[in-house]
């Protein structure tokens, strides 16, 4: 049920800290946000909804991390040390809100801190218009 929730209302139980969405709009083989400046190649194995729709992607913090290759620029707004583990709250042009988790062998960035962390578009949650997973 994690790695495949039926749907968004699933998707957002399951993981802590929680998934972050973001609402999209198929263009050819990619999706864009707009309002963040974001586009991303869709993954081969979803079936593509026609050029136009409207679609949600879901972003597991485990998921949004400093190597993978699809940027999506951000400040840090918060961090939180958690031993093994630090957890980064990063906001998007937009205002929205990713979260991301990364090992505490590296030393924790500060709050205001811009960074360039990305995704691996097969790492991703993709929802039609009506919630239900792609």
């Amino acid at each position: 049920m994690y790695q495949y929730p039926e749907n968004e209302f699933i998707a957002s139980f399951l993981g802590n800290p929680p998934i972050a969405f973001l609402d999209g709009i198929v263009s050819d083989d990619n999706v864009v946000i707009q309002s963040a400046d974001i586009k991303l190649p869709l993954p081969e194995n979803i079936e593509v909804p026609p050029s136009g729709s409207r679609i949600g992607l879901g972003i597991r913090p485990e998921f949004y991390q400093p190597h993978h290759p699809h940027k999506i620029p951000g400040t840090v707004s918060f961090v939180e040390i958690q031993g093994r583990e630090n957890l980064y709250d990063i906001n998007l042009k937009d205002g929205s809100l990713l979260r991301s988790i990364q090992p505490a062998d590296v030393s924790p960035l500060s709050p205001g801190t811009k960074v360039e962390w990305g995704v691996n578009p097969e790492q991703l949650l993709f929802f039609d218009s009506l919630g239900k997973r792609l």
